[in-house]
């Protein structure tokens, strides 16, 4: 039986208001952050507004990559991995319930090589590779009842071969979650 053995285990920051600490929390992993959000919620309920006041006050420099859809597609995760490589981000935030928090995940490690994401999520593939290294993961939960918040895997859609396949990798679990029930209400 193989042992699982997590050796940097996610700094959870739970209680009301605590959204709030996202730039001072992030800025412990990096500077420039690709934040992830999904096609309408975060822009349209003015979260991402504040939370890039917040990240630009910390002294961060953020890029916004919009978009997720639900059961989050190869496609989109390469193009968000891509941008993130382009921009010289060195963490990504994903604010959103469990198809941006998974697909945050798979940014993090597609910004290595975003052409070869499939060949490490697929296992079946004869040239398989597992994920071994990902930008720092920083989640911010709007949906109670995902779990991505707490877990290192992650679940992509190939939209091209119509599979969906989860993804799992020790540098996947997030470095800090913040979990503000005023997000999830």
């Amino acid at each position: 039986m193989r042992k699982f053995v997590l050796y940097n285990p996610i700094r959870m920051v739970f209680g009301t208001g605590e959204f709030k600490r996202l730039g001072e929390l992030a800025g412990e992993y990096g500077k420039k952050p690709l934040v992830v959000v999904g096609k309408s919620h975060a822009k349209e309920s003015g979260l991402l507004n504040r939370a890039l006041r917040n990240l630009k006050s910390a002294g961060m420099e953020p890029v916004v990559f919009e978009g997720i859809e639900p059961n989050p597609r190869l496609g989109t995760c390469i193009q968000g991995a891509k941008t993130a490589r382009d921009n010289n981000c060195d963490l990504v935030i994903g604010i959103g319930g469990g198809s941006v928090m998974d697909a945050s995940k798979a940014i993090a490690f597609g910004f290595y090589d975003p052409d070869g994401m499939w060949r490490r999520i697929a296992h079946f593939l004869p040239d398989y590779e597992p994920v071994d290294k990902a930008l720092p993961i920083v989640l911010v939960s709007t949906l109670a009842a995902t779990g991505s918040e707490g877990d290192g895997g992650g679940v992509i859609t190939n939209e091209q071969t119509n599979e969906k396949m989860g993804v799992f990798g020790e540098c996947l679990f997030p470095k800090v979650s913040i979990i503000d029930p005023e997000l999830t209400k």
